[in-house]
């Protein structure tokens, strides 16, 4: 019962302590059972422990069933001194029934000289596989940008400009008539018509040369 009990506990830790034959336990089994007390006097603590006792095909069988259950018993007390506490650990055994190595009877097999311990570890993480989730694909949605609104033309308001003061226009000097052109002598009469033009163009040059000298009032003949 005490080894079904173990194996149908699923997330069981099962540690081996070992027996050598009528002798006291090794420096080997004391650390392993060192080791069960620390990990159940930590945080994680222990639950459900269970110690199932095992032996040898040498001797009688009925002598081997009273053998495990004192194995089973002295790991007890060696964890109790430990620091483990008594009413949480339950013992079994199971004698020669259950060997980890068949042999015929009488024969010497350390391996089968032993005590399991079973317990389940109340902090123990548990893993689980991580789940793969297919990405949700989602179609872009395309957005009209928004219009860019048109820009309108003010016509500027007209500044007012202040009323210029009336200037009257200086007056406008008479134009000076041009000298009336020579008269044009036809062919033929062309030596008398030079000569009168000498002598007038003489005589004007006298007359202003009378009426500029203002100050020598002796008139100059032509």
């Amino acid at each position: 019962a005490a080894r079904s009990q173990c194996a149908q506990n699923v997330g069981a830790v099962n540690q081996i302590i070992y027996f050598e034959f009528n002798k006291t336990q090794s420096t080997e089994t004391m650390n392993t059972l060192q080791n069960i007390a620390n990990l159940c006097s930590s945080d994680a603590g222990c639950s459900n422990m269970t110690l199932i006792g095992h032996t040898d095909t040498v001797g009688a069988t009925s002598l081997n069933q009273v053998l495990s259950v004192r194995r089973a018993n002295r790991v007890k007390r060696e964890l109790v001194k430990l620091g483990m506490p008594s009413g949480s650990i339950s013992t079994f055994g199971l004698g020669e029934s259950e060997l980890f190595i068949p042999t015929s009877d009488g024969v010497k097999e350390q391996l089968n000289r032993r005590v399991e311990v079973c317990y389940n570890q109340i902090g123990a993480v548990t893993y689980q596989e991580p789940v793969y989730s297919e990405p949700v694909y989602s179609e872009p949605v395309y957005v009209e940008p928004t219009p860019v609104p048109e820009a309108v033309y003010v016509e500027p308001a007209p500044v007012a400009q202040a009323p210029r003061p009336y200037v009257q226009p200086a007056p406008t000097p008479a134009p000076v008539p041009a000298p009336a052109p020579a008269p044009v002598v036809a062919a033929g009469g062309a030596g008398i018509s030079s000569g009168l033009l000498v002598l007038g163009a003489i005589g004007a040059a006298g007359l202003a040369a009378v009426l500029l000298d203002k100050d020598d009032t002796t008139p100059i003949s032509p």
